[in-house]
């Protein structure tokens, strides 16, 4: 696997979004859009999945908050809480697939859709 995350200081309020959208470029390898509600380092992360179109070209992902599950170290734990986009604190990627070789993916931004309706 290979993983990459940051912290999101000034994400506003992305409870009024349905979820986020993802527009990417990469090799139609399935990936992860990972988010944290604390700054920590370890402990549950929310995760969708993903994956870009072949050859290239641009594709935008819709991930709205029902698809993220919560996750800790691959397993579902049942004492999570349903993700709060108000208290979105770090944004990640990861590929898992458990395939040692090469992959591609050019994230070119990461936006809230929708109007926060709870569609």
């Amino acid at each position: 696997f290979a993983s990459v995350r940051a912290l999101v200081e000034n994400t506003g309020d992305l409870a009024q979004y349905d979820g986020l959208a993802v527009l990417s470029k990469g090799d139609a390898q399935g990936y992860q859009l990972r988010l944290r509600t604390d700054k920590g380092y370890d402990g549950i992360a929310y995760q969708a999945s993903f994956q870009p179109r072949s050859g290239g070209g641009v594709d935008v992902a819709m991930l709205p908050w029902s698809e993220f599950e919560a996750s800790y170290r691959g397993y579902k734990p049942a004492e999570a809480e349903p993700l709060d986009p108000a208290r979105i604190r770090q944004v990640g990627l990861m590929i898992a697939d458990g395939q040692e070789g090469e992959f591609r993916l050019e994230v070119l931004w990461v936006r809230g859709f929708g109007f926060g309706d709870g569609r």
